[in-house]
């Protein structure tokens, strides 16, 4: 795995650790579903709901760097393509609101779906509003990577 990883570019190696970090937290999570749900609590919601807002968040990061890649490559001549692209920011965010609607209903509103009660909508959460941090602390260690300025000498 290491190798696979070794050969990806920067905005893929991202990606690969975003969906490591996901995986990670849902198997932290799954145990969680065997505590006893006497108390009308549905245990296994926490680690389903990651899930679905994992998947989520993985679907949108993919998204950022496939179309940014198409605006931002000078040898893809087609407008209509480049034109495209920025209707994936809409996409994307339906996306989103689409996962918590349906966490949100399976939350509070169970008795809509039969009972099923199968998505938590704060572990759903989690993982959309953690995309946001985790993309401008690559940003950041991308422009510490890339080098501070040079700081002139005071002696000059």
């Amino acid at each position: 795995m290491i190798n696979f990883y070794k050969k990806l570019d920067r905005d893929h190696k991202g990606l690969f650790i975003l969906a490591l970090i996901d995986i990670v937290i849902f198997l932290v999570l799954l145990p969680l579903g065997f505590i006893n749900t006497s108390n009308g609590f549905n245990w296994w919601s926490l680690s389903f709901g990651w899930l679905i807002g994992a998947i989520a968040q993985i679907i949108g990061y993919g998204s950022i760097i496939f179309f940014s890649s198409i605006i931002m490559n000078p040898n893809i001549k087609s407008n209509a393509l480049k034109a495209v692209a920025p209707l994936t920011f809409f996409i994307r965010f339906g996306l989103y609101a689409g996962v918590l609607v349906v966490s949100g209903i399976s939350t509070f509103k169970s008795e809509w779906f039969g009972g099923l009660d199968i998505f938590n909508f704060v572990t759903c959460l989690i993982p959309l509003v953690f995309l946001s941090f985790y993309a401008m602390g690559a940003k950041i260690f991308e422009l510490k990577a890339m080098g501070e300025p040079v700081k002139k000498e005071a002696n000059e």
